[in-house]
Order: structure tokens, then sequence, then C-alpha cells
């Protein structure tokens, strides 16, 4: 998908923010915030990265800058916060994909995290949202929902209603 084409596909789908996290890129979701801060009818943009550790895939919000791949947990935790971002522990639990993050480094990673991904527009076993959603509560972290969106169709798929003021 475009940049344009994503916007405009959450923006008639009803999302007002839209997490852009490709993996090991940061340049869609650069092109996206850009794009949103021209035209007011798009989503709010939140850049970040899908970021590949030497134990799974953990997720930087608010980055302004690529981390690069294949770096030990803690470093690319601490590259994350030296950008004033958020970490994201994202499908924790999914069985099926690659990525995934080493089940001996669930919990820590999780405890790293400033959130847990708990519902995930691509998970197929609802065991694995469960799972998840007891991680993110043992390890007094908030829940994050995400689409994962790689096609169209599943653009907007999942998402976390906010209150306003909140965020």
């Amino acid at each position: 998908m475009t940049p344009g084409f994503l916007l405009s596909t959450a923006a008639l789908r009803g999302l007002g923010c839209v997490a852009v996290t490709d993996h090991g890129s940061l340049r869609g979701a650069l092109e996206c915030q850009e794009l949103a801060l021209k035209d007011p009818a798009l989503p709010r943009v939140i850049p970040g990265e899908e970021i590949r550790t030497t134990v799974g895939e953990i997720i930087g919000l608010y980055l302004h800058r690529e981390i690069a791949e294949g770096l030990p947990p803690e470093e690319a935790v601490a590259a994350i916060r030296a950008q004033g971002g958020l970490v994201m522990l994202p499908h924790p639990f999914d069985g099926i994909r690659r990525g995934v993050v080493v089940p001996e480094w669930r919990e820590p990673l999780a405890l790293m995290a400033d959130v847990v991904e708990v519902w995930n527009g691509r998970l197929l076993r609802p065991a694995d949202w469960r799972r998840a959603l007891e991680l993110a509560a043992r390890t007094g972290r908030p829940f994050a929902a995400g689409s994962d969106a790689h096609y169209p169709g599943e653009v907007g798929r999942s998402w976390l209603e906010v209150p306003p003021g909140s965020a």
C-alpha cells in the first residue's frame, strides 16, 4: 500500500490516528506523517518501526530515526527510548508467524516494554489473545491493539478507542 492509500483507507474506516510500523524501516511511517500533517482530513500518524532483535520483534513508536535490526533487546529498547519513543511488545504469543519473541524473553521484554499488544488483527487463535492479556496484566503493562495491516482489507480490522483528552 502506498502511504496515501493507507491513510485514505484508514480515514474512510473512521480511524482518527494510526501507528505506521513497517518491518525494519521508518520511511513509510515518516511519509504518512508528512501527508497527514498537510491534510487534516487524514488520521494523525504515530511513526514507528517493527524492529527485529536477536530474540524477536519489538515495536518502537514515536520515532524519527530508524533503528538497526539485529540488536540485543536491551540495546533496541535503549535506542527507542533515546528518541523519546515508546516500546511495544507485539503479538507475544502468535505461534504461527516468524519474528515472535522467543518464549524465555516474553516476560522480560514485557517488563521492558511500555505496552503489550493483546489484540492483533492477524492472530488466528483466541488462546493467543488470552495469553497476551494475561501477560500484560501480570506485568502491569497497558494493553494495545492493532490491525497489523499488510493489505487494504486489513486496515482498521482492530483498533483501540482512547477517550478524548487521555492521549
